[in-house]
């Protein structure tokens, strides 16, 4: 899951503050070690168009505050060891 905010080349007024997006992607990671800026920039972008059904460019669009978030799974057995 990825979190981020979507800022349209152009736009003023309310969309300043960018349009908030949350997508999943199928790769483990998407830092700098994995990709270049570049190319996760247009997973992204990809991913929001196909799930919210927008039509972005990579060329018309800036990304900011890009958030992996990392999905945990714990049985029941490790949250008992723990306490």
């Amino acid at each position: 899951m990825v979190s981020v905010r979507l800022f349209e080349n152009g736009k003023t007024g309310e969309k300043r503050s960018g349009l908030p997006y949350e997508v999943e992607l199928p790769y483990e990671s998407i830092d700098e070690n994995s990709m270049s800026i570049e190319e996760s920039d247009r997973l992204i972008i990809e991913a929001i168009n196909k799930k919210y059904g927008k039509n972005y460019s990579p060329r018309g669009v800036a990304l900011n505050n890009v958030s992996p978030k990392k999905k945990f799974v714990m049985s029941k057995q490790i949250v008992l060891e723990m306490y």
